[in-house]
């Protein structure tokens, strides 16, 4: 990990970060305080920032937990006899999730 400034970023272009940050992560402070990173992003990164950042999967997140708060969800055990799927682990099954669109029956 390498620590610059925010005034030594300033001075430099961006592009000189870039083969430093392929490999490593680049921690740009302001007055000794952490203040953003330059890092290589994985496919999965990009996947996150992307699902963050849609406003229709927020919409589908926000569905949900409003279902699950009014409706208190669906056991996995529930799920899976519902739609005909193999058991999950033990541990799985006592979970409650919430189905958007569905109603505990």
């Amino acid at each position: 990990m390498k620590v610059v400034s925010l005034e030594e970023a300033d001075s430099k272009k961006l592009s000189q970060f870039a083969p430093r940050a392929s490999t490593d992560t680049l921690i740009v402070t302001k007055n000794g305080e952490p203040l953003f990173s330059i890092k290589r992003l994985s496919k999965d990164d990009r996947e996150r920032i992307a699902l963050a950042n849609n406003p229709k999967f927020i919409a589908i997140i926000e569905a949900s937990r409003t279902s699950l708060r009014d409706t208190g969800g669906l056991t996995m055990d529930e799920v899976c006899q519902k739609h005909g799927l193999k058991l999950p682990s033990p541990k799985l099954r006592r979970r409650r999730v919430a189905i958007v669109g569905s109603k505990k029956n």
